[in-house]
């Protein structure tokens, strides 16, 4: 995408050198790690081929991907704004003589992304409702004594 091939790989073999998130390759049951990074960049790599020839395949396509991406993983709601970042550098969308219609039509061109995303989030809230806590009620005292309820069970 950026056509700068050397550099791009030596960021690549950092990123999947990196120890950081090797418990995503070595354990099945973070797998979903891996294909919600998959589909990310597919997604990327889909929408790169929509910006330079634009198509309704594409960019289902793009869709598509970014869907599955969801699908895998919820943090794959932050892919919207990626592609908008996306827009401005490497692919050079946007025009300085009329900003405000460029900004408007790539915004546009986004909105499904965005309804999917709000979609996962109200999805993700739901479904994580009973984990959802609020600790407003207590106080440090009740919450120590919890902590060490907890420590001398275990």
């Amino acid at each position: 995408m950026t056509d700068a091939t050397w550099r791009s790989a030596a960021v690549a073999a950092l990123f999947a050198w990196h120890p950081l998130h090797v418990e995503s390759v070595a354990w099945v049951s973070e797998r979903k790690d891996v294909l919600c990074a998959f589909f990310w960049m597919l997604t990327l790599l889909l929408y790169v081929r929509y910006a330079s020839q634009p198509s309704i395949a594409r960019y289902l396509l793009a869709l598509g991907s970014f869907v599955l991406c969801l699908m895998a993983k919820p943090m794959g709601v932050t892919l919207p704004f990626v592609l908008l970042l996306l827009d401005y550098w490497p692919l050079n969308r946007f025009t300085i003589y009329d900003l405000r219609f460029t900004i408007f039509r790539l915004v546009r061109e986004k909105i499904p992304f965005l309804i999917l995303s709000l979609a996962a989030c109200v999805l993700t809230l739901r479904a994580q409702e009973i984990a959802i806590v609020s600790t407003a009620g207590l106080t440090v005292s009740s919450a120590s004594s919890t902590c060490w309820r907890l420590t001398t069970i275990i």
